[in-house]
């Protein structure tokens, strides 16, 4: 409460408050400001956008003969932006419409003519080369060679669908939408974080900024590589004249006409009976075909090899329906993880966690993989329901031009 004291001068009273008042109007007024304050803070922040992968199911990808392809200049891994130049997402407003208390109404957020970017912000394997020999396989050589500074790029225009300049609105419903970069995300980028950045109207707002942020893959080798000249039967491969020199292997060659019966051997000239042939088809991804990649392998140890940005924790569905050879259907890569990811303990401290998804090995015939598909020949038939990667050891390594991978054909990604 507070009392009157009277001006010894003037006989006026006037009041005096005490510390209780200040609690009482403390205790009052001080939830009433963190209320407000929150809502603004709420009303602030309050834009919403939903990323997610395009009907190609990746959001970028690359031929890596680009980067690793015979005479290609060497990438500069400390310095160079050769990559991803394009990212293809779908984009939604998520934003809750805002309900008025009483009877107010209901009034829709939503993104009109704003602006609209993408920005990728990576790291750098500085290890790495071309020919991928010096992929991280573990967590203390990926700390090793990771940079120390995070980096971004930012895109320079996006597109819709049909490849015109985007101008909104960003609709409730998802749209496709096409993000060109000048400065590409490098090959060897680590820990590769996707953000959309809007700003502009926002319901009655006529300047607001919304982000929204995805973890996506790190660039994830897809291979493909012609291995005709090797044979699997049973639980190993062999080469004909393997094949030839035992009459165990003859006696489990499926078709059996493939054998000669005057010389007991493979027959000679004849395509369907094991010869090495060239390798012809166009892969497709996703559940469209507005990207694809058309493969053309001549003569066996050669192979194509692509990087893609895959969503993270998913995969990437290549389309193989048109191969030739066993390697028929669809092929699922998963998303490769080389990156630090940051949480908080029980405890409440900020900790750490490496994950490192390494290159395969041994590699195949002297390329490194990550994952891919080899096409050899099936001598028994019974099928190959997974290519063990025993099988790789066995192969002659590569020489020469076959160590590089070829350049696929009418590679398509992006804008039509």
């Amino acid at each position: 409460m507070s009392t009157l004291s009277v001006l010894p001068t003037t006989g006026v009273f006037r009041p005096v408050m005490s510390k209780r008042n200040y609690d009482d109007r403390v205790a009052l007024l001080i939830p009433r400001a963190a209320g407000y304050s929150a809502g603004l803070i709420d009303y602030f922040f309050r834009g919403q956008m939903e990323i997610t992968p395009p009907d190609e199911g990746v959001y970028s990808l690359v031929d890596h003969f680009d980067f690793s392809g015979a005479g290609k200049t060497a990438t500069n891994a400390a310095a160079d932006f050769k990559g991803f130049k394009t990212i293809k997402l779908k984009l939604r407003n998520t934003t809750p419409d805002i309900v008025a208390s009483g009877n107010g109404g209901t009034f829709a957020q939503d993104m009109t003519s704003g602006k609209l970017v993408a920005v990728l912000k990576f790291y750098r394997n500085t290890a790495y080369t071309d020919d991928l020999a010096n992929e991280p396989a573990t967590r203390s050589a990926y700390n090793a060679n990771r940079s120390t500074a995070e980096e971004i790029v930012v895109s320079t225009r996006v597109k819709d669908s049909a490849g015109n300049l985007f101008t909104g609105p960003i609709t409730t419903t998802a749209q496709t939408l096409i993000f060109e970069f000048n400065q590409e995300l490098p090959i060897n980028a680590t820990d590769v974080k996707l953000q959309v950045v809007y700003r502009g109207p926002l319901g009655s707002e006529a300047d607001a900024v919304v982000v929204e942020t995805v973890d996506i893959s790190e660039p994830s080798y897809f291979t493909y590589m012609n291995a005709s000249d090797y044979i699997g039967i049973g639980s190993n491969i062999y080469t004909r004249s393997q094949i030839n020199a035992s009459p165990t292997l003859l006696s489990q060659v499926r078709p059996s006409a493939c054998v000669d019966a005057m010389t007991n051997k493979l027959r000679e000239g004849i395509a369907a009976c094991f010869e090495v042939k060239p390798i012809n088809f166009t892969m497709t991804f996703g559940t469209n075909n507005n990207a694809s990649a058309g493969v053309a392998i001549p003569n066996a140890g050669q192979y194509h090899r692509l990087s893609m940005l895959t969503p993270a924790g998913g995969t990437g569905n290549i389309g193989l329906a048109g191969a030739t050879c066993n390697a028929g259907g669809s092929f699922q890569l998963p998303g490769r993880t080389v990156q630090t990811n940051y949480f908080t303990a029980a405890n409440g401290t900020v900790e750490t966690e490496v994950i490192v998804d390494p290159m395969s090995t041994p590699p195949a015939r002297g390329a490194p993989f990550w994952r891919g598909v080899i096409c050899l020949h099936d001598g028994d038939q019974t099928g190959f329901a997974n290519f063990p990667v025993s099988w790789w050891s066995p192969m002659s390594t590569n020489t020469g031009a076959n160590l590089f991978p070829l350049a696929t054909l009418n590679f398509r990604f992006g804008s039509p």
